[in-house]
């Protein structure tokens, strides 16, 4: 409704401003706590094309489109996580391994 009050596409009119740049970084945050369950709120079909037209903007894809998935904190933290998890498995599965083999070792000593 804002966006046909200002007789434009953008926040406050035909030209794409700082009002933007706030109002789309909250939104590509809500949106992406929806996508991991973090947030479920709604977003109005209407609010959910403004933010696909910010998306297409050469801004939006030279600053943050050029980084895919990786751009955004949520999606760094799950990967982060995933990485930290596998690591930590593997270094259980090794642990579990030597501790193993030290038993073994022993239980052959005696």
């Amino acid at each position: 409704a804002q966006l046909e009050r200002n007789g434009g596409p953008w926040l406050l009119g035909a030209s794409f401003c700082r009002a933007d740049v706030v109002a789309v970084a909250q939104l590509q945050w809500v949106q992406r706590c929806n996508e991991y369950g973090a947030a479920p709120v709604v977003l109005p079909e209407g609010v959910r094309a403004y933010l696909a037209r910010a998306r297409e903007r050469p801004s939006f894809q030279a600053a943050i489109g050029q980084h895919g998935e990786a751009a955004f904190a949520l999606t760094m933290i799950r990967d982060k996580n995933a990485a930290a998890g596998r690591l930590l498995g593997g270094l259980g599965l090794a642990a579990a391994v030597c501790g193993a083999a030290v038993v073994m070792r022993r239980a052959g000593a005696s």
